[in-house]
């Protein structure tokens, strides 16, 4: 999937901070985000707590930051 560009990252920065996760993040079963890094990188960067909520464990193969 490409970059998202800085206009979308804000557009999804400013939705998230108003409306908190739409999607959860997805990470497989090691604990890998396989969908949802910049959701992640957008709590992260605001100081915004994750909870269990927010995340939905999948079987599947990693790419992505280990928690």
């Amino acid at each position: 999937m490409p970059d998202l560009s800085a206009d979308e990252y804000q557009v999804l920065t400013d939705g998230i901070v108003e409306r908190g996760l739409e999607y959860p993040i997805i990470i497989d079963d090691e604990g890998y985000i396989t969908n949802g890094y910049n959701r992640y990188q957008i709590y992260k960067e605001n100081g915004i707590e994750l909870t269990d909520d927010d995340f939905a464990i999948r079987k599947c193969y990693s790419y992505g930051e280990k928690l």
